[in-house]
């Protein structure tokens, strides 16, 4: 842990009561200010020769709009994540026109769904705000989608292996995938 605190300044807040993923990325408008921000989902495991947070800077810094990591995902899958109506910039880069958390299968758009990372711009705490609560919770993925409709976010396809782990098989599966595939994780996974 003290290496960690040589390279970045790390601060946490605790949410007292679930009220969604806006609400806790909210609460980080203290530490953030004025500045572009990476958020790191907790329940994705991502691995990546190039570090996908750096990935998403990179994009950042180009485009100067907030970025969404995406994968596609099969067509099954996407129902448990979100669905993005994209048209292709350069490379492995979107522009995002429209997007929807946890479609039923005939509201798909396409098979991109947003992984575990996204790097947003500061406006993002104004547009929390702004966003009307359904059932008690901002949605984040409602208030990215603002961003989405002014042409201010930018999915970019990751060059990673993604772990998600929505439910405890998928998390088995992912991680025994994972372990054959990533030689570094195969002496950690032969332990446990």
């Amino acid at each position: 842990m003290l290496a960690c605190s040589d390279i970045a300044d790390i601060y946490f807040k605790r949410q007292k009561e679930t009220k969604g993923l806006a609400d806790a990325i909210y609460r980080a408008k203290s530490f953030v200010g004025d500045e572009p921000f990476a958020i790191l989902y907790g329940d994705d495991v991502i691995d990546a020769e190039y570090p996908v947070t750096k990935q998403l800077t990179d994009v950042y810094e180009k485009f100067g709009n907030g970025v969404v990591g995406v994968q596609e995902v099969p067509r099954e899958d996407v129902p448990k994540y979100c669905t993005l109506d994209v048209t292709p910039l350069e490379k492995n880069v979107m522009q995002v026109h429209d997007m929807l958390e946890k479609p039923s299968l005939s509201e798909i758009m396409s098979c991109y769904s947003i992984l575990g990372r996204v790097v947003m711009p500061p406006e993002i705490f104004g547009i929390i705000e702004n966003t009307p609560p359904v059932n008690g919770e901002v949605g984040f993925t409602a208030a990215m989608n603002t961003l989405a409709k002014r042409a201010d976010l930018t999915p970019l396809i990751l060059s990673a292996i993604a772990l998600i782990w929505a439910t405890s098989s998928a998390y088995s599966r992912r991680i025994a995938k994972w372990a054959c595939v990533t030689p570094s994780s195969r002496t950690i996974s032969r332990r446990i």
